[in-house]
Parts: structure tokens; C-alpha cells; sequence
């Protein structure tokens, strides 16, 4: 078989991907005597060598296969045209028509050099949209020396860019990790996902007016693109920059979100995330009624459950009934439990002494003792002993027990 142009241009790369990915130095391919090291070195750059047998030699060497697929580079042109679109747009109605075509187009060839690393990008890229499953951090260490060394296109570095600032932010947490995908992200900082995760790493830095104004570009970037999806999140964004700044203009920035999210037709997560964001700030700010239209409308119309605790609270406030979905079976596995099985004693019409006991005996050792900073929910604790304490005068030094409690372990910390 003749390799085309084309792929050797693919292979060549894809061979300095396997040099660093199984920890191979430059000596060790020296060493092998296989070709001049210089000439790998070119051929790592995407330059072309003539005799087909340099490539086989070196596929031998990595102990990797190669096969051909017809009409690749034309199927891969176009799905990347539809496939961006689709994400960048988040129009999940096609995730899995496009998963599939995926599928079908690329498993026969899965263990082939050059599908098998698509086949892993696409895995990545499509468990996050279909089934938001973040990427672990061998993953994102793979994809870093992916993009280090050019085997995949300009549009999917900057799908995968997006995704693993994401993973590391939301599930692995690493300040190191952040430092690295960043330089991978400044490369494209032209890009409006790109300038939005720039400005998200400045506002992880605390560089908030930089993050301010990065946010806004954006934010005008999307806007010329009509891309609604990218521009609530942009306006969440810079909604959670004002709210710890300045309410009226957080006020503001939620009243153009709910506008939005009454006339446009966007994802439920959007409305998710839109409706626990303003809620908890509202919540914290004590406008109990928009805080529980907000929690509520995510319990009832999305089947999520974060907002139920912030609910109980409401209701203990204004004295209003307790939701139902306090008395499902699952909120036993939640990580809020404690909390939740106090409101369920309330419910169900507990005696001050128990609901006293159950806190001093059970949350603050269980959970305040270790979220002693957290002020959602030290703040709801505490709202709740106080109100036992007005009303039962017995209680009274219960109340003072609390805080004397919480400063000791403040203190210790």
C-alpha cells in the first residue's frame, strides 16, 4: 500500500505523539537507528518523506497498526463544520444523531492509527454533551500533548480546550493543570469560547475587572453570532462577578437573564443553572418569594433536587408548607442529608427537644464543625435554633451553645 500525502503528513505527527505519550526520548529513537533523527524530527513537523517504508518502519516500532479509510479527510471536513455548529450552539436535539454518525463511520477503523486518537476526542467531546460526564485527568494530560503535538484540527483543540478547562475546574481541581491548559487557550484567544474561558481564569485568579471586561467581549462576540447558548452564559458570568459587587447591577443582569430565558427557546441546563444562580443569590439576600418561584421551578420542571434544602429553609421563614419531595426515599444518599432529615422531622411534627438534640447532637458535629465558612448553610442553622429559642425560652441556651460551639471550632481553624 502507498501512503498518500495527506497521510503521511498525519503519521508523522502522530509519531511524536507516541514518542511523549510512551515516554520515549529523542536518544531512544537515535538509539533504534531507523532513520536519521533529524529526518523524524521533520516528518514530526507534518513534512513529508518519500519512502513509504520510513512510515511503516516507525509503525512497526510503536506497535501500531494502520489502515486506510476512503474519503476520511472529505467525511471529516464536513462533520467538523456540523459538529462545531452543534456544540457551539448546544443544540442537543442532534447529540446523538451526530454520535452515531460517529460511530458508524470511525469503530471499524478503531484500532488503527489515526481513528483510534479521533475515536478518543469524539469519546471525550460527546460523553460530555449527551451525558455530562466530565474528563478524568490522564484524559486531560492526553489531549494536552494532542494539541502540543498538532495531530488533531484548530476546531477540535478548541472543543476539547473548552471541555478539559471545565473538567479541571469543576471535577479535578488542580491549580497546576489550570496554569497549562491556559497557554493552550491564549493560542486562540480570539475565539469567543476561548476569550470566555481566558476571562474565567482571570476571575479563578481574582483578577475580576480583567475577567469583567474579557466576559463582555465575548459576550458582543456571541451576540454577533446570534449564539444565545454562549451568551446566557457569558451574562451568568458576569451576573456572578456583580453579585459579589454590586446587587443593583447583579439585579440588573438577572432581570435581562429572566428575559431571556422567557423568549428564547434554550437548553433546560441553561435554565438550570440560570434559575439556582439568581435563586441563591436572591436566597442570601433574603427575597425569599423570588428565591422559591426560582428553586421551585427547578425541583418541579427538571427533577433537580440542589435547590430542595435552600426550599426547606423558605418555608421554615414563611411558614409555608414543606415540599413533597422532602419525603423522598433518595434524600438519604444526598450530600445535604443532615440538613434534610431536620425539615423532615419538622414535617412530621418533632418536639423542640428533638429538633435541638438532632442539631447539637448530629448536624454541627456531622457538618457545620467542617463547613464552618459556608454561610448558606451555618446561616440556615443558625435561623433555625434561634427560632426554637424565641419561641420555647427553655432553648435559650441552646442558642448560645451554638455559637459558642461554632466560634471554638472557627478558632481551631
Amino acid at each position: 500500500m502507498l501512503l498518500t500525502e495527506t497521510e503521511k503528513k498525519r503519521l508523522g505527527k502522530l509519531f511524536n505523539y507516541y514518542r511523549i505519550s510512551k515516554g520515549k526520548s529523542i536518544k531512544e529513537i537515535e538509539i533504534e537507528e531507523l532513520s536519521a533523527y533529524s529526518t523524524f524530527h521533520y516528518a514530526t513537523k507534518g513534512k513529508i518523506i518519500k519512502n513509504d517504508e520510513f512510515y511503516f518502519n516507525y509503525l512497526n516500532y510503536f506497535g501500531i497498526n494502520f489502515h486506510r479509510k476512503e474519503n476520511f479527510e472529505e467525511w471529516l471536513s464536513d462533520y467538523l463544520i456540523r459538529l462545531v455548529h452543534v456544540f457551539e450552539y448546544y443544540e442537543e436535539d442532534h447529540f446523538d444523531e451526530l454520535y452515531q454518525e460517529t460511530i458508524q463511520e470511525l469503530a471499524p477503523y478503531k484500532d488503527s492509527a489515526i481513528f483510534h486518537e479521533y475515536m478518543h476526542v469524539f469519546e471525550y467531546l460527546f460523553n460530555y454533551y449527551r451525558k455530562n460526564t466530565y474528563m478524568r485527568l490522564e484524559e486531560v494530560n492526553d489531549c494536552l500533548v494532542m494539541i502540543k503535538t498538532d495531530i488533531i484540527e484548530d476546531e477540535l483543540k478548541i472543543l476539547l480546550l473548552d471541555l478539559m478547562f471545565r473538567s479541571n475546574n469543576d471535577f479535578i481541581g488542580s491549580y497546576e493543570l489550570a496554569d497549562k491548559i491556559i497557554l493552550y487557550i491564549q493560542k486562540f484567544e480570539n475565539h469567543p469560547m476561548m476569550k470566555y474561558q481566558l476571562a474565567f481564569y482571570n476571575k479563578y485568579k481574582c483578577y475580576f475587572l480583567k475577567a469583567l471586561e474579557l466576559f463582555k467581549e465575548s459576550l458582543n462576540m456571541f451576540k454577533e453570532q446570534q449564539n444565545y447558548y454562549w451568551q446566557i452564559k457569558c451574562r451568568l458570568s458576569i451576573y456572578g462577578i456583580y453579585r459579589n459587587t454590586d446587587d443593583s447591577l447583579a439585579q440588573e443582569e438577572a432581570e435581562k437573564l429572566l428575559e431571556m430565558k422567557k423568549d428564547l427557546d434554550i437548553p433546560n441546563v441553561l435554565k438550570k443553572n440560570m434559575n439556582y444562580s439568581i435563586g441563591m443569590n436572591n436566597y442570601l439576600n433574603k427575597r425569599y418569594d423570588t428565591a422559591y418561584e426560582l428553586f421551585m421551578e427547578n425541583i418541579e420542571n427538571y427533577q433537580s433536587l440542589n435547590e430542595l434544602l435552600f426550599v426547606c429553609s423558605i418555608c421554615s421563614h414563611k411558614q409555608m408548607d414543606y415540599p413533597k419531595e422532602l419525603c423522598e426515599e433518595n434524600i438519604n444518599t444526598r450530600y445535604d442529608a443532615d440538613y434534610l432529615r431536620y425539615f423532615l422531622m419538622v414535617k412530621k411534627g418533632a418536639s423542640d427537644d428533638e429538633l435541638v438534640e438532632y442539631i447539637m447532637k448530629c448536624v454541627i458535629p456531622n457538618q457545620l464543625k467542617y463547613q464552618k465558612y459556608f454561610h448558606p448553610f451555618w446561616s440556615l442553622m443558625e435561623y433555625e435554633i434561634e427560632k426554637i429559642s424565641l419561641r420555647n425560652t427553655k432553648h435559650k441556651k441552646s442558642y448560645l451553645k451554638f455559637h459558642q460551639k461554632m466560634n471554638k471550632y472557627i478558632k481551631n481553624a
